[in-house]
């Protein structure tokens, strides 16, 4: 069980590091960047309600 957490928290780590550097990189895509990471924040909390 701690293997699939540690795998989650860092694939999560890895997108918002894409999402940054496509912030930083393409700043008119703000409000798309915004909702994805809202749209992973809900994954996650969906994925540590269900242990």
């Amino acid at each position: 069980m701690e293997n699939k957490y540690f795998l989650l928290n860092k694939e999560v780590e890895c997108l918002k590091e894409e999402l940054y550097d496509l912030l930083e990189n393409e700043p008119w895509a703000q409000h798309d960047i915004l909702r994805i990471s809202k749209r992973i924040d809900s994954l996650i909390l969906k994925f540590y309600k269900h242990d």
